[in-house]
């Protein structure tokens, strides 16, 4: 889909290792807010990048939280198609984000997704990973002077 980014993140052994030391519930609750916070400057620089016509598409781009499985969490920033409906118009335009990430053959593309993921995307892990580690590193030393 292209009007959607998805940031998630495997692998790391020292996170997961801090993250063991902890309940299933906090460790979920430390991984979320850290993505959340993460993707701000992602979803930032796709509002910024997003095409200005009347400016649907920008009050369409939104974080949302990923599907949850036993590897992680996701979180991801997507064109909202509810959003991009108008009031009064039953149908709306759900394909808008798509069609200025691509282009038509009518309509040049103008890409706002992938410049927000090149320059940003490194920059969204990174910080979703220091900040997981350092939570879970306050947490674990608090549970182990309880």
């Amino acid at each position: 889909m292209a009007d959607v980014v998805r940031i998630g993140i495997t692998g790391d052994r020292k996170l997961i290792a801090n993250l063991r030391r902890l309940e299933k519930k906090l460790m979920r609750k430390i991984i979320r807010d850290a993505m959340k916070e993460a993707m701000k400057p992602l979803l930032r620089a796709a509002i910024a990048a997003a095409p200005r016509d009347e400016g649907d598409l920008q009050r369409a781009i939104k974080d949302r939280a990923g599907r949850r499985t036993r590897l992680g969490i996701t979180r991801a920033v997507l064109v909202d198609p509810k959003k991009l409906m108008r009031s009064g118009e039953p149908t709306g335009n759900r394909t808008a984000g798509s069609f200025q990430e691509y282009g038509t053959k009518h309509h040049p593309a103008q890409p706002f997704m992938r410049p927000a993921l090149d320059t940003n995307g490194r920059q969204a892990i990174n910080g979703a990973i220091i900040r997981i580690n350092r939570e879970a590193q306050i947490e674990a030393k608090r549970g182990s002077r309880r």
